[in-house]
């Protein structure tokens, strides 16, 4: 069976256990920016899938949930919740290796951004170095052509040390790694008298599934970003297409507004008169910012004595299912508290 989006899938299921629906999966590959999204991102420990598949449609996720239930891969445990059979699970064993640089929560911001600069820099130094003048650029976004139009000025490099330079680096920067596949890449380039393929184009002439290929692709985008985050000095041309790159905002807008009033010294309640909004809301904040801010202390909310007890529990029933972890505990804590301390030590129980 080829690695496609079933395996992603299967792979997610696993992971998540039944205690979420099978739409929580489908936001956290879209890269839903919500509470939720982002905290079951870190407690099942898939911030690598977060907004890999920004363009996966509703009916084609629901789709291919069907084929694995009618192929006995998973079935359903309650309502949208499924669990991998023996069968799912064996499959998911022969074919559980994703790739190795992944990294979507981090990285999601900028990759966009650095495929556009990369391969419009590509192609405006191929045909510079062969004196082309007339040719459609790869990219139109006005962004990114402003971009080039700027580091190239403030390169100072003719033509010649320009190109030479860029496939110096290029050739360093993908030929240091095992675990990444150049030619994802490489093959989708323009340049010349030549244009990239698509990426359907690509994934049959690797024979890959188009949606492996997305990830394979990533992968590449990831290492590299990284690579050359990590060491500027050896990559002079490249590091130009991450020189605006900050580290994307981790808390959503208005998680970001409440931790303002809670440095101020607010409660949950007056938070919520001042913003008008329910406490609940308030909560899943304050949660967002518990998971993202490891210097936020959750002891406000919940007593030390509370915080063991609910480690204890989790570690105890090998769930994080809040109702679960509840009763556990006779209805003692709230599902809040639970959350918060999910939250701190989910990764780590």
């Amino acid at each position: 069976m080829k690695i496609d989006l079933s395996i992603i899938i299967l792979s997610s299921l696993n992971k998540i256990n039944t205690e979420r629906t099978i739409y929580s999966i489908y936001h956290l590959l879209k890269g839903k920016k919500s509470s939720q999204t982002i905290q079951d991102a870190h407690l099942f420990q898939l911030t690598n899938l977060f907004q890999v598949y920004p363009h996966l449609s509703r009916s084609f996720f629901e789709e291919t949930f069907r084929e694995l239930e009618n192929r006995n891969f998973i079935k359903r445990m309650e309502s949208e919740r499924f669990q991998l059979t023996n069968i799912g699970t064996e499959i998911l064993i022969n074919n559980s290796s994703l790739p190795k640089y992944l990294n979507g929560w981090k990285y999601h911001s900028i990759q966009d951004d650095f495929w556009k600069r990369l391969s419009l820099l590509v192609q405006v130094g191929s045909n510079l170095i062969n004196r082309e003048s007339s040719y459609i650029p790869i990219q139109n976004d006005i962004k990114v052509v402003d971009w080039l139009k700027n580091t190239l000025n403030q390169l100072h490099l003719s033509r010649e040390s320009l190109v030479e330079g860029l496939l110096n680096e290029l050739m360093i920067c993908l030929s240091s790694n095992k675990d990444i596949n150049p030619s994802v890449l490489v093959m989708r380039l323009s340049g010349y008298k030549n244009i990239g393929l698509t990426p359907i184009q690509v994934a049959e002439e690797l024979e890959i599934d188009p949606s492996y290929l997305q990830l394979e692709f990533l992968n590449v985008i990831h290492f590299m970003i990284e690579k050359i985050l990590s060491n500027e000095t050896e990559y002079p041309i490249l590091q130009n297409l991450l020189s605006d790159y900050h580290k994307p905002v981790i808390l959503t807008q208005s998680s970001t507004i409440t931790y303002k009033y809670l440095s101020r010294g607010y409660s949950i309640e007056e938070i919520a008169a001042a913003r008008n909004l329910k406490t609940n809301t308030i909560e899943d904040h304050i949660v967002e910012i518990a998971l993202n801010d490891q210097n936020f202390p959750i002891e406000p909310f919940v007593a030390l004595e509370t915080q063991n007890l609910i480690k204890n529990s989790m570690r105890k029933l090998s769930s994080r299912q809040l109702k679960t972890i509840r009763q556990d505990l006779g209805n003692t804590v709230s599902y809040f508290q639970i959350r918060l301390v999910l939250a701190r030590y989910g990764e780590h129980l």
